[in-house]
């Protein structure tokens, strides 16, 4: 059986010395991350993360530099079936935009 790489995008939202985070559930419980998600096959780390913090905030960020890659093995740890997760965490240039979410 091959193994499986899940590549995600996450936004940095930072102001004020707080970062900005949701927190997220599933069977395995609770936890907290920044926005973002999955990258679809064959789309850009860039878009991917536009498309996500989009469908979760409602907000269109302004992307700005690659400021961390994080790697980590989720064998069983998952709903999507992989083995390993490769994340880019990007920041988020416009924080002030993202005081107030509407997600009506």
């Amino acid at each position: 059986m091959q193994e499986a790489r899940r590549v995600c995008v996450r936004g940095l939202i930072y102001k004020n010395g707080k970062l900005f985070g949701q927190k997220l559930h599933n069977s395995n419980g609770d936890w907290w991350c920044t926005p973002g998600g999955g990258v679809d096959p064959m789309e850009s780390l860039h878009d991917a993360l536009m498309r996500e913090m989009v469908e979760e905030t409602g907000v269109k960020p302004v992307i700005g530099r690659l400021v961390l890659v994080q790697q980590f093995a989720t064998k069983g740890h998952t709903s999507h079936g992989e083995d390993e997760q490769l994340e880019f965490f990007f920041l988020i240039e416009n924080a002030d935009d993202y005081a107030v979410i509407d997600l009506e």
